[in-house]
């Protein structure tokens, strides 16, 4: 499996469960997540068709609407690839108000 892909996964993964966490507002409107930043990217272990892949997630801190979390990727308690990564959450805007 790319290691794109991993971080991507893991990514995914910290979006639910900021959004799972965070208080929002439903009356502003659906809130979306953006990666703005990886650091300390490492891939330690290949993943190979047929592995299962064990995702972890953990929040670091939180700054308003900034989210830094770090997240594994295992398979079979090896680590395939570790990283931090920033969020950002933003209200989503209709199309009219766009730049």
């Amino acid at each position: 499996m790319p290691g794109v892909l991993l971080c991507e996964a893991v990514v995914q993964a910290g979006g639910i469960l900021a959004a799972a966490s965070a208080e929002t507002d439903e009356k502003a409107g659906r809130t979306i997540a953006m990666l703005t930043a990886l650091d300390h990217v490492r891939f330690r272990y290949q993943v190979t068709p047929g592995d299962q892949l064990h995702l972890e997630v953990e929040t670091m801190r939180r700054r308003g609407l900034f989210w830094k979390m770090r997240g594994v990727a295992r398979v079979n308690e090896k680590i395939a690839a570790e990283f931090e990564f920033t969020l950002a959450f933003d209200i989503e805007r209709s199309g009219e108000e766009r730049a």
